[in-house]
């Protein structure tokens, strides 16, 4: 790497660092103010709140870091412009598009970190502030009866039951699908009419029971049968598992899968899953537009270019929620109701860069 890319990449860095600490700041004190006020009415000790705080960070970080991209390239060209020394590189015979390479480069690196990031650390922290939320703040469990549940077990096993009733520890019409390895193909189908779990011995007894073995072609039949392969209890059935905030990519990809063979509907969880992956890369075109505004509009206004970085931030989250609505509602399909958004700002990135002043 020469010395001028070192030069501008540092000076990015570090622009990069302000601004999504700046914008971190915001999204932490306003909730400050909310777990303070949890303290004060008793809800949480101070050990719980700051635990309720850091486990939020994670999903704040994935939403601030495009906006700190952004704001991160217009902070360096506009110093870089203001001391003249985009000019000098330009009389120097180099062109604007080679100046920010290691920009765009290391935020290419900064979003593939965030997919990594996305996909293992959120769902993680969004899961734990659920459940300090449920048992602190609102002291309230699961309902003890919910049909319609669909569950990921342990192992290769997807579960779908018509009504689970936790008052008498019974599930009615239950569907056990056993996958192979891969999770694209069907072992076995196990259909039973009701089944009862017994707390004392952890055990299943289902009632009713049909097996259909996909690989041999055969059907079996039982009155009772007891799957020791299910290990999951009713308190785990009653608990809504398609939480898509909490669910890795191969999670959702599961669920989906699961799900469709079912006869769900799953518009809303591949809509999930493809922003899972496409969100990330919003800072990386966000790099694009934040560099070469920086060279056209903001010299010397530092003010203006968090104003612009909040504009532009703001009207992309405003084209997300749109296209995801819509994907969701069938409109358009799943994967572009996920990457219509960056396609968009992709090319207003390659348009500004193109009408780059330097």
């Amino acid at each position: 790497m020469k010395k001028i890319d070192k030069y501008i990449l540092v000076k990015f860095i570090k622009s990069f660092l302000i601004g999504t600490l700046a914008f971190l700041n915001i999204f932490i004190l306003s909730e400050l103010f909310r777990v303070m006020a949890y303290i004060m009415d008793g809800k949480l000790n101070y050990i719980q709140g700051m635990e309720l705080l850091m486990v939020g960070l994670p999903d704040v970080i994935v939403n601030v870091v495009p906006l700190g991209i952004l704001l991160g390239g217009l902070m360096t060209i506009n110093k870089m412009a203001t001391n003249s020394e985009i000019i000098a590189l330009k009389t120097s015979g180099i062109s604007f598009k080679r100046i920010i390479i290691s920009p765009v480069l290391c935020s290419l690196l900064i979003s593939i970190f965030m997919l990594w990031f996305n996909n293992i650390v959120v769902p993680k922290g969004n899961q734990r502030k659920r459940e300090l939320k449920y048992d602190k703040i609102y002291r309230v469990q699961d309902s003890r009866v919910k049909t319609n549940v669909y569950l990921k077990g342990s192992g290769n096993y997807l579960y779908y039951v018509r009504m689970v009733n936790g008052g008498n520890q019974t599930i009615n019409n239950i569907e056990i699908v056993e996958m192979n390895d891969e999770l694209n193909d069907v072992k076995r189908i196990i259909v039973a009419k009701k089944g009862k779990y017994e707390e004392k011995l952890k055990k299943w007894t289902l009632y009713n029971v049909k097996i259909n073995d996909t690989l041999e072609h055969k059907t079996y039949s039982s009155e009772v049968f007891n799957p020791k392969f299910l290990k999951e209890n009713v308190d785990d059935f009653l608990r809504d598992k398609i939480r898509a905030n909490e669910m890795t990519v191969k999670e959702l990809n599961e669920s989906a899968k699961f799900i469709k063979k079912t006869g769900g509907d799953v518009k809303k969880i591949m809509v999930a899953m493809y922003k899972k992956v496409a969100y990330p890369f919003a800072g990386l075109i966000m790099s694009f537009i934040g560099l070469s505004l920086g060279s056209r509009y903001v010299r010397g206004a530092s003010a203006v270019s968090i104003g612009l970085s909040v504009v532009i931030g703001y009207i992309y989250y405003v084209v997300m929620a749109t296209m995801e609505a819509m994907g969701i509602g069938g409109f358009i399909s799943p994967i572009l109701g996920a990457w219509i958004p960056n396609i968009m700002f992709l090319v207003l990135g390659i348009f500004t860069m193109s009408r780059a002043e330097y």
